[in-house]
């Protein structure tokens, strides 16, 4: 076998890619947050139309583009197809450039909703196809690190950019590059044959998946998730800029700190954790979830609570160190519970009601509160909206309490076959 060959069939050569792919989602997914500033005084924006513009434009389409491409993933190349969508999300990130509006704004963050739709699904899809249950976590947490990768590169590059080039400046330089990893992509890594993967599967056999209680609860525990990080990612930065006055270079070194390596940190100790007590406690991660979870709710409500800048920035690193385990923990438990012919579409399902309803109600709610409580609490208004958005974490701690009850039932009817 030629050293090329050898390249494309290497699983960690496969996962490397996967992990720059999810380093540009992450990047250009987080570029309009740090943005917002910038585009509202340019276009005299109300809080509420951003958050439709972050929100809904990228929310609804993603979850609309999610369900065909994953169905999509379980008859045809999942490398052509990421590729694809890698390659529609980067040009239409760095199109956004040319906005001229709320209309144009909202176009182009509809075209990047859709084909982020197929990247982080397809790409798990892949992982569970290479790597076995009790490898499965610590490979995810490594695609996992890419995003944050991409959080802390989108946070410290776009705020150099805005301060350089401006916002234009900014989507245009961060968004043509993913053109060329499409290719590389493409043209480097090979499809996996998957055993069980012959039949395809249907829409019928993934309405059946409602019949696994413990899936259920995963799935609401994602929703509840994305409600919370979609909600407050897409206004921190604009928090920071109003409450202490921070510059965009500022509060994109800062932010890359909390939310990239505090993340980061969290999302590599799940995975750790996952795999460690995997074979002996298939449920191990999810009682590793709700315990941090529990620790992290008060830090990530007090942080937008105090006037202390540096104690602000504290409580939110703390707590994003804790809640990082959630997605390597929750994406290991939706591939150890779905079949291999289902896997892409359930991953896919579970992303579109995420994103539905993270993305399209997340940043909307905290936009909405921010302008409903502005009379009462002037600039402080984005702070009580985004403490209200943190509240509601209590939904996700009950979904993953009543998820650790019927866990290891659904995990031995999937892996006894």
């Amino acid at each position: 076998m030629s050293v090329t060959n050898r390249l494309r069939d290497n699983p960690h050569y496969m996962l490397f890619i996967l992990a720059l792919a999810g380093l540009f989602n992450a990047t250009d997914r987080g570029i309009f947050a740090l943005a917002m500033p910038a585009i509202k005084a340019e276009f005299t924006l109300t809080d509420t139309e951003l958050g439709l513009i972050s929100g809904v434009a990228f929310g609804v389409f993603y979850a609309l583009a999610a369900l065909p491409i994953g169905w999509l993933g379980g008859i045809k190349p999942r490398r052509t197809l990421i590729a694809i969508c890698l390659a529609l999300w980067s040009l239409f990130t760095a199109l956004t450039a040319a906005a001229q509006g709320f209309i144009s704004l909202f176009a182009a963050r509809l075209v990047v909703g859709i084909g982020e739709a197929g990247g982080i699904p397809l790409s798990l899809a892949l992982i569970a196809a290479r790597f076995p249950p009790e490898r499965r976590a610590g490979a995810t947490a490594l695609l996992q690190t890419g995003v944050y990768a991409g959080i802390i590169l989108g946070a410290w590059g776009t705020g150099l950019l805005i301060t350089h080039l401006s916002w234009r400046g900014a989507f245009l330089v961060l968004g043509l590059p993913g053109l060329v990893l499409a290719l590389v992509l493409r043209l480097t890594i090979a499809e996996p044959q998957e055993p069980g993967r012959e039949t395809p599967g249907r829409l019928a056999d993934a309405w059946a998946l409602r019949r696994r209680p413990a899936l259920l609860q995963i799935t609401g525990a994602f929703i509840a998730s994305g409600f919370n990080v979609y909600g407050t990612q897409a206004w921190t930065a604009s928090f920071y800029h109003r409450s202490f006055g921070m510059t965009a270079g500022e509060t994109g070194f800062f932010l890359g700190v909390v939310l990239g390596i505090g993340g980061l940190a969290g999302n590599l100790a799940g995975g750790f954790v996952n795999d460690r007590f995997a074979a002996r406690s298939p449920e191990f991660g999810l009682r590793a979830m709700l315990c941090t979870g529990i620790l992290a709710l008060p830090m990530s409500v007090l942080a937008f609570a105090t006037h202390d800048r540096t104690l602000s920035l504290i409580l939110l690193t703390a707590s994003q160190i804790a809640y990082g385990l959630r997605l390597t923990i929750l994406y290991t438990a939706v591939q150890n519970l779905t079949e291999p012919r289902l896997r892409p579409m359930a991953i896919a399902i579970v992303a579109s009601l995420t994103v539905l309803v993270g993305s399209g109600l997340g940043p909307v709610f905290v936009g909405k509160v921010s302008d409903l409580a502005r009379p009462a609490f002037g600039v402080d208004s984005l702070g009580v909206a985004l403490m209200a958005c943190n509240t509601l974490l209590i939904w996700m701690l009950f979904h993953v309490w009543r998820a650790l009850r019927l866990y290891r039932a659904d995990f031995a009817v999937v892996n006894a076959k």
